[in-house]
């Protein structure tokens, strides 16, 4: 399945801390992923615009669901979007894992941001993992297209995340 592309370069290595964490809720309020300090977090940039995006939601709903009550957690971050938009999508599969957006736009050059849905994974300690691509069973720091988060091997592969 394919996503949608944007420019950029890839780059960021396992075990160096998140360029950025600072967001904003969709309420208009400041979060950061250092609030979730100690859990892994499967971090995902999207947009509302980006079908492949849209349509991946309810996967990443399912991992939320299955794993809430492990120390993961799933957080989507809207980019080149409103808070409005972000909403609506939320509303539509009511999701409830944190969605917030990047305001400033920092993410894109800041992860290396490359297509849409770009997922990473963040351990405990805000580091970037190596994981598996559920896909390819390839290890990555990031993927690029959607998948089958709430499925397995997605889903083994998140929980033997969690329990590092």
């Amino acid at each position: 399945m394919a996503g949608c592309r944007s420019e950029g370069e890839r780059g960021l290595a396992p075990g160096k801390r998140l360029p950025i964490s600072d967001f904003e809720t969709l309420a208009g309020e400041s979060f950061s992923l250092d609030s979730l300090a100690g859990k892994t977090l499967l971090v995902n940039f999207w947009a509302s615009w980006c079908a492949p995006c849209v349509a991946e939601m309810p996967e990443l709903q399912k991992l939320h669901d299955q794993l809430s009550a492990t120390n993961f957690s799933v957080v989507a971050i809207g980019i080149d979007d409103s808070a409005e938009n972000l909403m609506k999508v939320q509303r539509r599969f009511n999701l409830t894992f944190p969605i917030v957006r990047d305001q400033k736009g920092l993410s894109k050059s800041a992860f290396h941001l490359v297509g849409f849905p770009e997922s990473f994974v963040v351990d405990g300690s805000g580091k970037l993992m190596m994981f598996s691509d559920p896909d390819s069973g390839e290890p990555v720091v990031r993927v690029i297209g959607p998948r089958e988060w709430g499925r397995d091997p997605a889903l083994t592969i998140m929980r033997s995340l969690a329990s590092h």
